[in-house]
């Protein structure tokens, strides 16, 4: 897996870092085809030295990897409620990590609220288990909404008070009605000039902005060079086959999905 340094963000993941996001030093680390490496790195909106960690590989076993890497069996990650109901399989299953729920409710439009955060903290340490990370998904699923400014950086001082980390589970970022609707975790680290960036870990994929259940090409952003180098190790059983790679590295493929999501 070499090295590449690219101005300008992943074609596939407009809604994130295509409108306002200035990203400086950072690196990128691609597996796969040459031509998937240099495809996915275009965008009608450049930005400056944009380079990033990235490890490719489908949604469902970044998530999982994640929970691997950042916690051992018997600790647990805080995860607001309701939330995909798959995640009690893909996160718990082979990991041995709890899951520990983040109690939300309509009243307040299920804000996650600082409340909310520490009642679920101090039950999991009441039970003697370890919280090493908290996940969310940015829009939610299965709610469909967004989380806002303000509550994405409350998240923050959240994981930075308790020395954790943080996973934000993005799949349907390119799938807000309305561009400004969508603040990735990225903008507020970067617009805060956050000191703990490496506590930051995105999740994104095709399956769900392109209408492409199955397809499995997915990526982990990150600020932490030792969380995508342990993802590296461990992803040999989730690289992309050479049968769907090859069609991503098409000029007229990238055409048709670059219009297709700047359209939608």
């Amino acid at each position: 897996m070499g090295i590449i340094e690219i101005e300008h963000p992943p074609s596939f993941y407009p809604k994130l870092l295509c409108r306002k996001l200035m990203v400086k030093n950072r690196r990128i680390s691609l597996g796969g085809k040459h031509t998937i490496k240099t495809r996915m790195m275009s965008s009608a909106i450049p930005l400056e030295s944009f380079r990033w960690d990235l490890q490719k590989i489908s949604a469902t076993a970044a998530n999982e990897l994640l929970t691997f890497i950042l916690a051992d069996p018997g600790d647990a990650l805080l995860i607001p409620t309701p939330y995909y109901p798959g995640f009690d399989r893909d996160l718990r299953w082979r990991t041995g990590v709890n899951i520990v729920p983040v109690h939300c409710d309509s009243s307040n439009d299920f804000d996650i609220t600082a409340e909310a955060l520490e009642a679920a903290y101090r039950e999991a340490e009441s039970k003697n288990i370890k919280v090493r990370g908290m996940l969310i998904t940015n829009p939610s699923n299965p709610l469909g909404i967004t989380i806002k400014r303000s509550t994405l950086e409350d998240i923050l001082d959240f994981v930075t008070q308790k020395n954790i980390h943080l996973v934000s589970d993005e799949i349907f970022s390119g799938s807000a009605f309305s561009s400004e609707d969508f603040v990735s975790v990225a903008e507020i680290v970067e617009a805060r000039n956050y000191e703990d960036s490496e506590r930051g870990h995105i999740v994104y994929s095709l399956s769900k902005d392109l209408g492409l259940p199955g397809f499995r090409v997915g990526a982990i952003y990150s600020y932490n060079d030792k969380v995508v180098t342990t993802a590296r190790r461990m992803s040999s059983f989730t690289l992309i086959s050479s049968q769907t790679q090859h069609p991503l590295g098409s000029d007229a493929l990238r055409q048709k999905l670059h219009r297709k999501l700047h359209k939608n």
